[in-house]
């Protein structure tokens, strides 16, 4: 299902998998672009708006951060990418790229938030069976 449309230099984002779903809202999550590249979504707002941190990640972060080695926060900033901000004014999801280090800290996911779900071994073994040559980006 295509959650983020017409992301700038990216396109279209589809869900590939829910890490932690709060109220029947995807909070963390995957999603995947057509050419196969993972991206990591947190959404950071549900009172004011629906807003959105979105970064390009490898997959070998996704895993650690999967397997609690790592915390979400330190799968954003470790990204090695700007973050994508989403923010959804008047049914329409707005995009704006800035450097991890100017996201306000309001945004930001607690510095030792781990994900602590028992129920991702099997995408987490799925990702690790799963043999493809790292998927390079575009500098942003």
């Amino acid at each position: 299902m295509i959650y983020f449309k017409n992301v700038p230099q990216y396109g279209d984002l589809e869900i590939e998998k829910v890490l932690f779903l709060f109220d029947n809202i995807p909070m963390i999550f995957v999603c995947r672009d057509d050419k196969k590249r993972y991206f990591l979504c947190q959404c950071v707002d549900v009172i004011d708006k629906f807003s959105w941190m979105i970064t390009p990640v490898q997959k070998r972060l996704l895993i650690s951060m999967m397997k609690d080695e790592i915390s979400v926060l330190s799968a954003f900033k470790d990204s090695g990418y700007d973050i994508i901000l989403a923010d959804e004014v008047k049914n329409e999801i707005g995009y704006r790229k800035i450097p991890f280090k100017n996201i306000p800290l309001d945004e930001l996911p607690d510095l030792d938030e781990k994900l602590e779900n028992p129920d991702l071994r099997e995408y987490i073994e799925q990702l690790q069976s799963t043999i493809l040559p790292p998927i390079e980006f575009d500098d942003m």
